[in-house]
């Protein structure tokens, strides 16, 4: 039964997300980990299932274009944030519709990252970034944490209407963010003060039919459609060759098989690479399959030449 604080909030259509839950994975992402991306659940506070996270490498380029001021606390660890990117990006739940992506970090934020969320993932999971996401969405706003310091958990926090003192004019957003929470496994404080322009989304052109055939003989479609094979045949000698060498030894290990045993009930079928975009030093795959319940589905792959072996770095779908 809600208490009084609780109507008063409905009525004001206040509302206020942030708990402690299981991470549900929507889609696999073979040889790094299991994780939500672009889908991840407002509202929670999730145990990320990683497999083999800590091997990606992030990919660093372009300017850093703003500043901070502040601190985040988690866990106790204290990380003094200096960095801001932020963007316009289409909106995850309203087709048609911007949201803006505001991003305040430890470390220069990488010039995918502001755009592509699995690519602050890769950066936070290796340890080279320790950042905070600010996003403006419907009226509201929600802010999750990205940092090796939560210990398997993934911070995510929605508020509506907007509760941060931030201001958008000019091409610039500015504003401070405040935030305390703690629970049994985890605690944060973060205050931050930050400034930066925001940068201009640019949309892909869609694969088109010469794209497809293109890809057909693109060396990193073809590893990449091996490796799924391999995963799907549970052929562990392929699915190590295709693994950087770091990885050999969780691969050989003994809970390989019951990871395994996850993965294949994930993997996506009838697989399609529609177009392969290289671009520093990496391939970017655009694919297309059926998820295991057969409904259609579109991904992006990114794949890396490694020691004369294409290694798949990440993999997300929607």
């Amino acid at each position: 039964m809600p208490n009084q604080a609780n109507q008063e909030t409905i009525r004001v259509q206040t509302r206020v997300t942030s708990a402690v839950c299981e991470s549900r994975p929507t889609s696999a992402h073979y040889l790094m980990g299991f994780i939500p991306g672009p889908r991840r659940r407002s509202g929670c506070v999730r145990r990320k299932l990683i497999l083999l996270s800590a091997l990606l490498l992030p990919a660093w380029a372009g300017a850093q274009t703003g500043s901070t001021e502040g601190r985040m606390v988690v866990n106790g660890k204290e990380r003094m944030m200096k960095y801001a990117r932020a963007a316009n990006v289409p909106s995850e739940t309203d087709k048609g519709e911007m949201d803006l992506r505001i991003i305040v970090s430890d470390e220069p934020v990488p010039a995918k990252a502001i755009f592509e969320e699995m690519s602050l993932f890769e950066a936070s999971s290796a340890g080279a970034i320790h950042a905070v996401q600010i996003k403006l969405t419907g009226g509201g706003a929600q802010l999750g944490i990205w940092s090796q310091d939560t210990h398997g958990y993934s911070y995510s926090h929605s508020q509506s209407p907007n509760p941060h003192a931030i201001k958008v004019s000019d091409g610039r957003v500015e504003g401070e963010v405040h935030e305390k929470e703690r629970w049994d496994n985890f605690a944060l404080e973060l205050a931050v003060k930050f400034s930066a322009p925001i940068e201009k989304f640019v949309p892909e052109a869609e694969p088109t039919p010469a794209d497809t055939e293109a890809a057909k003989r693109n060396p990193a479609a073809n590893a990449y459609l091996a490796l799924q094979d391999a995963v799907r045949n549970g052929d562990r000698a392929r699915i190590r060759a295709a693994a950087p060498p770091e990885a050999a030894a969780q691969i050989d290990g003994p809970d390989f098989a019951e990871m395994l045993t996850g993965i294949q009930a994930m993997q996506h079928k009838e697989l399609l690479v529609r177009k392969a975009v290289e671009k520093d030093g990496e391939t970017t795959l655009w694919v297309a399959g059926k998820t295991p319940e057969g409904k259609a589905a579109t991904g992006k792959v990114v794949m890396r030449l490694e020691a004369d072996n294409w290694i798949m770095r990440s993999e997300s779908w929607k």
